[in-house]
């Protein structure tokens, strides 16, 4: 079974608030829309219609009306769930997960045979020496070349991850400020949060993409206090502290 995730500050957070009880249905709506169909965080411009079955017109006036509230944004492909990422699995997390659950059960299968033949209990795949490291000593012949491809695909971000020249080419399209420091806070993000991936590369764009979003917030932000003031959607007191 396949689930969203909704933070428990919804309730009263300001944009939702501001939003109205309509849209923020629809938003709720559509959240399982995209996740139920690994969407990556797109509602897409022809399914505006379909949560809740509103049709398209009405679909559309309430992603205008999350547009307004910061809870939407528009997207070349329709209309974008801002934050996606950060609550919810991405289209490579779900493959990095299923990469790993291919590899743990090619272990167990492994060490069920040897356990066959030697008389030494089984643990449950997650429980398998090994399955994790997957180091030589504790996988049976054969095992490695089965394993491989899985490996391949599903590793941990490294360390001293450095972005290709096509990955900071495009972060420097995106006009992010200070590209180096966004490269640092992607490996501590990664490390902090262990992070395996397929591709790490297109993990690292995706950040970017988030970044750009989030030193805007932080420009707009800055801006408004400069001129004396706050934005109207900014949240205040607790819900503030949870979201940021």
């Amino acid at each position: 079974m396949i689930f969203a995730k909704l933070d428990v500050c919804m309730a009263t957070h300001p944009k939702f608030a501001q939003a109205g009880p309509a849209a923020t249905g629809y938003w709720a709506a559509a959240l399982a829309y995209i996740r139920g169909h690994d969407l990556g965080g797109v509602l897409p411009e022809a399914s505006v219609g379909i949560p809740l079955g509103l049709g398209a017109d009405a679909g559309r006036t309430l992603a205008e009306e999350l547009v307004k509230a910061g809870l939407f944004a528009r997207h070349h492909h329709g209309y974008e769930l801002l934050r996606y990422a950060e609550k919810n699995e991405t289209k490579e997390d779900v493959e990095a997960r299923k990469d790993l659950d291919r590899v743990r059960k090619i272990a167990w299968r492994a060490q069920k045979k040897r356990s066959a033949s030697t008389g030494v209990p089984r643990g449950r795949p997650e429980e398998v020496p090994g399955s994790d490291s997957l180091s030589g000593s504790e996988s049976p012949e054969g095992v490695q070349g089965e394993l491989r491809p899985a490996l391949r695909t599903a590793a941990a971000i490294p360390p001293d991850f450095a972005p290709s020249a096509e990955s900071r080419a495009y972060a420097e399209q995106l006009a992010l400020k200070d590209i180096d420091a966004v490269v640092r806070k992607f490996r501590a993000v990664a490390a902090e949060k262990g992070w395996v991936t397929h591709d790490a590369e297109a993990k690292f764009r995706v950040f970017c993409e988030h970044e750009l979003r989030f030193q805007r917030r932080e420009r707009d932000r800055d801006d408004a206090h400069a001129k004396g003031g706050r934005r109207a959607d900014e949240p205040v007191g607790p819900a503030r502290r949870i979201l940021r």
